[in-house]
């Protein structure tokens, strides 16, 4: 089956006075080519800028099929990928890029023939801006690994700090451990190249943020870094962006790594499902975080009387072959059903590990 060229995921629009979050169906185009969606675990990459962002996404995630397209954005509305090479791995890479947002509303509801779209007013509508912060401070931060500024693109380090102290007074606590927070990545071809040179420029940006914020930046990151890309012309295009692939890939794994410890680290089923929840979530509340526990219960809360049912199951176990062959496996087997989320695709016939139940 041949996949739409079409790449849009979520955009802002508005009819009226009212301000809609669109959502398309590519979520879950995307995920489904992934082929083992229970036991591959993506991770998702943001980067966010205009020019050098789409040269990097050409050279270094094999988007140049999709040139064209790449080209002619919409400010604000994000486009999701999946780096083809990555589909076959247990780290499925997944982009979620997006142009510099714009303080202007598209004003008609977007259409593609090749694409469902469903929309849904945002219930507590802030500015443009406002609302363009909350999808990557809240909607994708959770799910995000490494968030990619394109310094340049931004218009410098003072336009960057300024995005990200709007993020800070935004974004709520999350529900997820501190330890599995995202690494952030400035690019910038401004600065001299070397190691001691990058380190300078990092004291430098993070100083910036709290001309404007008396939050502390590392409430919601892990680490921020600064990469110096080569001017065009003192390298190869494919030389100069191949150390900001090394290191970007190196923090992805850092924080896949983090999140496997805190057990935060989503199959794709459970990756799909959550983002999909998260969705409706920030059309609805924008000023609280997504509860990923509450989401998973939304359409199956946990009966009040689970102890007594399990108590009145063990009754009838008579012996210890019984409770090992029976009824810690029909127990567990429920377990595992029932820890699907909303939305995801659960088939019974992949789990024949427990037929015999």
């Amino acid at each position: 089956m041949k996949h739409s060229q079409h790449t849009s995921w979520l955009s802002l629009c508005s009819e009226g006075n009212d301000t809609y979050l669109v959502i398309s169906d590519h979520l879950d185009i995307t995920t489904t080519q992934i082929p083992e969606l229970d036991s591959q675990r993506p991770s998702l990459f943001v980067p966010i800028g205009n020019r050098a962002k789409t040269v990097t996404l050409r050279e270094l995630f094999g988007a140049k099929r999709n040139q064209r397209l790449l080209t002619k954005r919409v400010p604000g509305k994000i486009h999701l990928h999946v780096e083809a090479c990555s589909i076959f791995n247990q780290r499925p890479l997944l982009i979620a890029d997006s142009d510099i947002p714009t303080n202007t509303l598209r004003a008609k509801i977007p259409s593609t023939k090749c694409h469902e779209t469903t929309k849904q007013i945002v219930q507590k509508p802030a500015s443009f801006g406002e609302i363009s912060s909350i999808n990557y401070s809240q909607l994708l931060q959770p799910f995000v690994n490494v968030f990619c500024f394109f310094s340049d693109d931004l218009g410098g380090f003072k336009n960057i700090a300024h995005h990200l102290a709007t993020w800070l007074e935004l974004v709520q606590e999350s529900t997820i451990p501190r330890s599995t927070r995202i690494w952030e990545v400035i690019v910038t071809e401004k600065i001299p190249t070397g190691v001691e040179n990058e380190k300078e420029a990092r004291k430098v940006f993070l100083w910036l943020p709290s001309a404007e914020t008396k939050r502390d930046l590392f409430e919601q990151v892990s680490a921020i870094d600064m990469i110096e890309l080569f001017s065009a012309g003192a390298l190869s295009v494919n030389a100069c962006h191949r150390l900001l692939k090394e290191r970007i890939m190196s923090g992805s794994d850092q924080v896949r790594k983090d999140r496997e410890l805190s057990r935060c680290h989503f199959s794709a089923t459970h990756f799909a499902a959550f983002l999909a929840s998260a969705c409706e979530h920030f059309s609805w509340v924008t000023n609280e975080p997504f509860d990923f526990i509450k989401a998973s219960r939304e359409d199956n809360p946990a009966p009040q009387d689970l102890d007594e049912h399990l108590a009145n199951l063990l009754k009838h176990i008579r012996n210890p072959r019984d409770l090992a062959a029976f009824a810690a496996l029909a127990i567990a087997f429920n377990l595992l059903l029932d820890s699907y989320p909303p939305h995801s695709r659960c088939g019974l016939e992949r789990h024949t590990q427990y037929g015999n139940v």
